[in-house]
Parts: C-alpha cells; structure tokens; sequence
C-alpha cells in the first residue's frame, strides 16, 4: 500500500468471503462480505459483492458501500475497488490482486491469499 506516493508499506488485516449457490451451475456468488480494516486511525470499510466461476476457477469481485473516515473526524468518503484472484484446486487456495481507490491521486493495490474452507 502507498498512499503517499512516497514509502510503500505492508498493511495485514483478515477477512471471511462468503460464497453461497448462484443461479447458474458451478458458481458461487459473494453475499457481500464485509471488509474492514484500521491504517493510522484512519478506518476503511466496505463489503465485497462478486462471484466465482467454479469452471474456471476465476474470482472477481467489487468494494460496494466503502467508505473511509479518520477516527477523531467521522466524516465519511467514499472508496471504490475491486478483487480478482485464481483458486488453485490441488490445494483449495484462492490468491489474487486487489485494488482501491480512497484518494484521487494515490490508489492502493495490493495481494491476497485465502484458504477454501467446507
């Protein structure tokens, strides 16, 4: 993550992706998980709504409803992103990029790792 354009750093933070049944076979879609996390007092939020195609293996998926406001100014702004990732089936793994948009001028992109679990 580099917000300032200036120093990247790494920012960890942990989160449950939904997937339940969708309408066409072998896929599964995202019942808009939440996503929150705290960077310098300043906290994000937002939900995660997309899909993963079981046949391909491919998962995309937006940040719906994300917002970012400082601890001490609850004034909320809005956040727009998205995350897109792989699922390796010998080892139930789903990996990816990630990327948002809370500052006009510095967007932060990252990666991600999950473990499928029953």
């Amino acid at each position: 993550m580099d917000p300032t354009g200036f120093m990247p750093f790494e920012v960890m933070t942990q989160a449950v992706i939904g997937l339940e049944p969708a309408s066409r076979p072998s896929a599964r879609v995202i019942p808009n998980s939440p996503i929150a996390f705290d960077l310098w007092g300043v906290v994000y939020t937002g939900e995660l709504a997309g899909e993963l195609d079981c046949a391909t293996g491919v998962l995309r998926a937006d940040i719906v409803n994300g917002s970012y406001a400082q601890a001490l100014i609850p004034v909320l702004a809005p956040i727009t992103g998205q995350l897109e990732g792989r699922m390796d089936p010998a080892t139930s793994r789903l990996a990816g990029s990630w990327s948002f948009n809370a500052f006009e001028t510095f967007p932060c992109e990252g990666e991600w790792q999950a473990t499928l679990q029953p």
